[in-house]
């Protein structure tokens, strides 16, 4: 369910911005943020076998990802690694840790953002930023479910203003689930449950055919927005 939307080049990031986003995660991951820029020596060997096809806006993200994510993991302790996407794109971590990386270009800003943690802390973690916009009609209704849309009316919410927030929610339990599951997911198949006042949602994933109806899984999260993005996480926490 990453669904890249190209947009603009642009670089823009603070200290604010690093703050929101640690504040989505418990005290044990490591997050790190800023500008999607190139990071020419940024690199290590299987990675840069990984960014031969990449054209420039892509590896520039490539390359910020890697460079935050080493600084995540040297925050926790972890030795530099290669950190080479899979088969599936989710990148290869060092033995005993798991992150998400994620990346938004805006009109006037871009934004790489990264989270660790050790396995101790949590089986997964799924991290997403977005640009903070309204989305196109079209996207927004195959984004929010009837339940969803019923759901942020009875409260009084207006579902449009809050899609991006909805999607970025779905998108931040994709990459928590995924690497645990292998389960590809399309937006009808994660219900989100928005507490706007304290930031935080319930997402529930639907079975998969064939699954018995009690085996949807719930997941907890939590959401943000700045002026120029909105960010969700999602921490699946060790037993």
């Amino acid at each position: 369910m990453d669904r890249r939307r190209p947009g603009p080049p642009g670089a823009a990031h603070s200290s604010d911005v690093q703050d929101e986003l640690s504040g989505l995660f418990s005290s044990g991951v490591a997050v790190r943020s800023g500008p999607v820029v190139p990071h020419p020596t940024a690199l290590r060997p299987l990675e840069l076998q990984a960014a031969k096809a990449m054209g420039r806006a892509r590896r520039a993200e490539f390359e910020s990802g890697r460079a935050l994510a080493r600084q995540a993991l040297a925050a926790l302790g972890a030795p530099a690694a290669d950190l080479p996407p899979d088969g599936d794109r989710v990148p290869a971590w060092p033995a005993g840790y798991c992150g998400s990386v994620s990346h938004a270009r805006c009109a006037d800003a871009s934004l790489c953002a990264v989270a660790v943690a050790p396995l101790g802390e949590c089986l997964s973690v799924g991290l997403d930023v977005e640009c903070a916009r309204m989305l196109e009609p079209r996207v927004a209704r195959r984004v929010v479910t009837p339940f969803e849309w019923q759901q942020l009316a009875a409260e009084g919410f207006d579902a449009g203003d809050l899609a991006v927030t909805l999607f970025a929610a779905k998108e931040a339990v994709y990459k928590a689930q995924f690497p645990l599951t292998r389960r590809f997911l399309d937006f009808p198949e994660v219900r989100i449950h928005l507490n706007s006042p304290e930031g935080t949602f319930a997402a529930t994933v639907m079975p998969a055919a064939g699954d018995e109806p009690a085996g949807a899984a719930v997941f907890a999260g939590r959401f943000c927005h700045t002026a120029e993005f909105v960010a969700a996480a999602v921490e699946i926490p060790a037993p």
